[in-house]
């Protein structure tokens, strides 16, 4: 499927995966996205977005849960959760950056990189700040292990 193609998905002809940018949040991958929809392959998926759908949530924190304990990532739920897209970008794509490398090998991958202490300089003053609210901290100390379970939380435990 070409970029310009519409992104509009049914079950004949679901949409493929044509990108991956599989690097951190604040390493570039918000300018990475509005420059891949500028070139005609539509909104991505990102954390952002997820955070806009509840819904999706508790899909991906059964995704994710298998992932940690090991167990088979189901790829027809990726494949449900992802169809509607052209790019995967960020969080929570690059959990599952193998099995999305797998499943679709015709994607190419763009992996955004910073230097490592101004990433960390930048996650701290911004989504750092945002994640430690009193609902988060009380989430990392009711469930220390998960921290709480949520997409945007775990994004603390990558990064810690």
């Amino acid at each position: 499927m070409s970029a310009s193609a519409s992104q509009t998905a049914d079950a004949a002809h679901p949409i493929q995966l044509e990108v991956l940018v599989l690097g951190f949040c604040r390493t570039g991958t918000a300018s990475m996205r509005a420059a891949l929809k500028t070139l005609g392959y539509g909104e991505s998926h990102h954390i952002g977005r997820v955070m806009m759908q509840p819904t999706e949530i508790g899909a991906w924190n059964a995704l994710i849960d298998a992932k940690i304990e090991g167990r088979n990532v189901d790829g027809a739920q990726l494949k449900e959760l992802l169809g509607n897209f052209k790019v995967v970008a960020d969080v929570p794509g690059i959990i599952f950056a193998a099995e999305l490398v797998q499943a679709h090998p015709q994607a190419r991958v763009i992996l955004t990189m910073r230097n490592p202490d101004s990433w960390w300089n930048s996650l701290q003053q911004t989504l750092l700040v945002m994640l430690d609210t009193r609902h988060t901290r009380l989430a990392r100390w009711l469930d220390p292990h998960r921290l709480g379970k949520s997409p945007l939380v775990l994004v603390i435990s990558l990064t810690s």
